[in-house]
């Protein structure tokens, strides 16, 4: 008799939204900034859960603010990185410290535009590929040929990654391992919110064209 592996499970799968950065570019920190009628970061963690994915929320900087602001929220996993000074590489791995097969996704926490549905979509892509037996592979968003966010990283990868110097730019490592781009749809997946000019636009944008 033929014995199937165990297929994995591709319900509830990890988001991981680094937020422990200073947001120094911004000059005021970006995760509590108002957005709609909440929070930059609030924003992001709506749409990882309407996207039926379990977000994991890496503090660094301010921790303890943010943790008061979201810990009573249900379904959310808060992490601390202590080390956050040293780069996003290392929230990012410390957020993925319990995640197991089959992997996970990462979305900065100030990118207020991404779509729900684009966060089931890279899930379906991941266990459809998974399906027709092709090999595991990150999953970035695109728009007309150009990568965003989210991206999804099978927890394969993991152990390369933790090799990585701590300001490594995840990017450039998962772009040397096997990769494909699933179209998104909208400019979305492109607009981050770095400084204040960013937020003064992104603000104009989202009263006419809401997320």
């Amino acid at each position: 008799m033929e014995v199937k592996a165990d297929k994995d499970d591709y319900t509830s799968i990890p988001c991981i939204i680094p937020t422990a950065g200073r947001s120094s570019r911004m000059g005021s920190w970006k995760p509590l900034l108002p957005w709609g009628e909440g929070t930059l970061c609030q924003a992001v963690l709506e749409a990882v859960e309407s996207g039926g994915c379990r977000p994991i929320l890496v503090a660094g900087y301010r921790a303890e603010e943010l943790i008061g602001k979201f810990e009573n929220r249900p379904g959310l996993t808060m992490v601390i990185n202590e080390n956050w000074e040293k780069g996003m590489l290392g929230s990012i791995l410390k957020g993925a410290e319990s995640i197991k097969k089959p992997g996970f996704l990462v979305v900065p926490a100030d990118m207020p535009f991404i779509p729900a549905s684009l966060f089931r979509n890279l899930v379906t892509e991941a266990e459809q590929r998974q399906n027709r037996g092709e090999s595991e592979a990150a999953i970035f968003a695109a728009h007309k040929g150009k990568l965003g966010h989210p991206v999804w990283i099978p927890a394969f990868f993991l152990a390369e990654m933790k090799k990585l110097p701590p300001d490594a730019k995840l990017r450039e490592y998962l772009l040397t391992q096997p990769w494909v781009a699933l179209e998104a749809g909208t400019e979305g997946i492109w607009i981050d919110i770095d400084n204040p000019r960013d937020y003064a636009k992104a603000e104009k944008l989202g009263r006419f064209h809401p997320p």
